[in-house]
């Protein structure tokens, strides 16, 4: 299952809507241009959040080693993960889908040592928890290289509205 850009930001909302507790985990190397996609929502988001809501929705940058957070993942007890990651999903660069699980390959379309599926499945069996990917299609990965303006772009459309749907969904301010 792959939801194309014009229907992921409903499928995101009805997920979040539905969860109690939300954790968002940025994926990806900054020092490789478009892979830093990830990692850039996450830090953003992480400022957008109000500090109130750390107890039911958190943003967390894991950078390219997704599997050394299972346990704060684990300790904060969510209903509902959303992985945002730069994937190669052969759309134009700057998309953004969300891609299932069974999608991801174990090989060739990420840069991270665990492939992303394995580690949604070690999620849903040990936190009981469902995980959902945000992906942006990457144009470029070298190393060194600027993140592209439609990545970065994306990446922060991303970050803001997620800030925005978790405003919405668990703010306790009248």
């Amino acid at each position: 299952m792959k939801i194309a850009e014009s229907g992921w930001k409903k499928h995101l909302e009805d997920e979040i809507g539905r969860a109690g507790k939300v954790f968002v985990l940025g994926i990806g190397n900054s020092m490789r241009g478009d892979d830093g996609a990830g990692s850039l929502c996450s830090e953003d988001l992480a400022e957008r959040l109000a500090p109130e809501m750390e107890s039911v929705f958190r943003s967390v940058t894991a950078h390219d080693v997704p599997e050394n957070f299972t346990g704060v993942i684990r300790s904060f007890g969510p209903d509902l993960v959303v992985v945002v990651d730069a994937v190669l999903a052969g759309e134009k660069p700057g998309s953004i889908v969300l891609v299932d699980k069974m999608d991801i390959k174990d090989e060739g379309l990420s840069t991270h040592r665990v492939p992303l599926s394995r580690f949604a499945d070690y999620l849903e069996k040990t936190v009981g928890c469902r995980v959902v990917f945000v992906c942006i299609q990457p144009d470029g990965l070298e190393f060194g290289a600027p993140m592209t303006k439609a990545v970065r772009g994306a990446a922060l459309q991303i970050s803001r509205f997620l800030a925005e749907t978790a405003s919405a969904r668990f703010s306790t301010k009248p």
